[in-house]
């Protein structure tokens, strides 16, 4: 009976929290051009199963500016096979809107300041916006769609969803009863496979192609009890 009130006040034991954090893409083998910088909004429920041990779920907000990879067809066959125009030079945009669980355990199990170290695993909806078009991109122009298409107002984009993954370690120093504070440093990864850039002229089967998205992430949270 004491062990099952134990574990009960344990789990009741759950705070929400506020987490701003910055981010920057380390590139990848695949597409070493590819690469997004941002800011990243969370809101992290952590509960506890142990005085030492949590489970933290975090509804997340991505978005970071930067270049990625588009290829489209050019119409030509080399050996049989449709030669593609590669583009990397255009502005591209990402947003991502995510659902994160993870395993928190401290490293240190009693004192104000707790060291942490957790891993978790999440899924995302992925959205990219490319920028065509300008000084910078100008072989990309033949991609847009008409005006009376529709295509005057949009940028081209591809969205899909994504597993992801997320090591991070941190502290938190708890400053009164009901408020703790954090600071973290985390790795975050995910595959996005190719996709098709939609608002495109279809002949040209354009295409965002595939990358890893490697997330190196420093951030500060704020933990409330509930």
């Amino acid at each position: 009976m004491i062990a099952m009130l134990s574990m009960g006040a344990a789990l009741a034991a759950t705070t929400v929290g506020v987490e701003l954090a910055g981010h920057t893409d380390l590139g990848d083998a695949t597409q070493a051009t590819t690469g997004f910088s941002g800011l990243s909004f969370g809101v992290p429920v952590r509960i506890s199963v142990s005085d030492a041990a949590r489970v933290r779920l975090t509804p997340r907000f991505d978005f970071g500016g930067g270049r990625d990879q588009v290829s489209w067809a050019s119409g030509e066959a080399v050996n049989g096979e449709t030669f593609r125009y590669y583009a990397d030079s255009h502005q591209a945009n990402m947003q991502a809107i995510e659902l994160m669980a993870a395993a928190e355990v401290d490293l240190v199990h009693s004192g104000s300041v707790r060291p942490f170290l957790s891993a978790g695993l999440g899924v995302g909806a992925v959205s990219h916006h490319h920028a065509f078009g300008g000084a910078d991109s100008p072989e990309t122009v033949p991609l847009l769609l008409p005006a009376d298409a529709g295509g005057a107002t949009q940028d081209p984009r591809t969205q899909q969803l994504a597993w992801l993954s997320e090591l991070r370690v941190g502290a938190r120093m708890e400053m009164s009863e009901g408020l703790a504070l954090g600071a973290h440093i985390g790795y975050s990864t995910a595959f996005l496979g190719a996709r098709t850039l939609k608002d495109t002229a279809p002949e040209f089967e354009a295409r965002r192609d595939a990358y890893g998205w490697n997330a190196l992430r420093v951030g500060l949270a704020a933990h409330f009890a509930l």
